[in-house]
């Protein structure tokens, strides 16, 4: 009789385990690819050097910045500043920096009103797009000086406006740097800083190595900071807090219909949708559209790009474990 237990026990069939559908999550992370954190990194006032030092350093680590111009400035040479070109500016633009709006003289948008800051904002992103081919969808306060009239009238028709930065200029050493991006990861923060002069100027560097050895040490750890331009983390966040997600689940398989109100001219960014609680060795294929999305590892489980103005998104996984039936 035991040698009958023993040989039924062995010889029982096996199958492919199907996740349970209601204990894996779908949400829209919280940064793009599922890191823990964001870096935007922004120079004001179209600085000379923030070409001629700034953009050779910025792309020897392929990091993309966002750069706020004041069109009136636009190839000044003074004794207190040198200003970039517009063709230099419009450089920058095509290896895919963010030119952005800094008003057109630098005005405080607080001390005016009407037809003159209307002038003031509106036609420094006329002439942004006159030079750069790209219309400016952010807009950063001159001196930072900003109230709830001057907020509404600069975000009409933008995904974000800088109302939140920290220096990261002169008062600077490597050692806050380094503090500085591991409270934004342990914090899931998105963190803007800001700078004017690099060698000379406005808030400069004591040493300019300071900083390049920052973004070595940045570059490093992006699997888990997201550094990109102002505008591209701005729209995010916007399209993340807008999305409303649908989520329906059969066996093996879950099927995710957004709805989505928001400006298509204006955001135009891709989400990501992550999945976690995933079993282990588990196979997943996401369609959208008719095509398949790539999936890939993150700190959480499993992320995937998607277009919010796309079709529903289908999610099939079974693990390769097996269970006896």
């Amino acid at each position: 009789m035991i040698k009958i237990i023993i040989f039924l026990l062995l010889y029982v069939p096996l199958e492919s385990i199907a996740a349970d559908d209601e204990e894996v999550k779908v949400s829209i992370a919280q940064y793009r690819g599922g890191r823990d954190a964001a870096i935007s990194y922004t120079f004001d006032d179209g600085l000379l050097e923030q070409y001629t030092l700034v953009f050779p350093e910025l792309e020897k680590r392929n990091i993309k910045a966002t750069f706020a111009v004041n069109g009136g400035w636009m190839g000044c040479i003074s004794a207190k500043k040198v200003c970039m070109s517009w063709e230099q500016a419009r450089e920058m633009a095509q290896a895919g920096h963010e030119i952005t709006n800094h008003g057109w003289m630098h005005k405080n948008l607080t001390k005016l009103v009407g037809e003159e800051r209307r002038f003031e904002i509106q036609h420094n992103d006329t002439v942004i797009f006159e030079q750069t081919g790209i219309f400016p969808r952010t807009y950063f306060y001159p001196g930072n000086r900003k109230n709830e009239e001057a907020i509404a009238c600069a975000s009409v028709d933008r995904v974000g406006t800088r109302i939140r930065q920290i220096d990261i200029g002169s008062r600077r050493n490597a050692r806050w740097l380094t503090q500085w991006t591991d409270s934004l990861i342990a914090n899931r923060l998105w963190g803007v800083g800001m700078t004017h002069g690099i060698v000379t100027g406005y808030d400069a560097f004591p040493d300019p190595q300071v900083f390049w050895n920052h973004l070595d040490e940045v570059n490093c750890r992006r699997d888990r900071l997201w550094v990109t331009t102002f505008r591209e983390v701005a729209a995010y966040m916007a399209e993340r807090e807008n999305l409303v997600l649908d989520i329906k689940r059969t066996s093996g398989k879950i099927t995710v219909t957004f709805h989505f109100t928001m400006d298509k001219e204006l955001f135009d960014m891709p989400l990501t949708l992550l999945l976690e609680d995933l079993p282990d060795q588990c196979a997943v294929t996401v369609l959208q559209d008719g095509r398949n999305l790539p999936v890939n590892l993150c700190r959480r489980g499993m992320v995937v790009d998607f277009s919010p103005w796309g079709g529903p998104v289908e999610i099939s996984y079974a693990s390769s474990i097996t269970k006896i039936r």
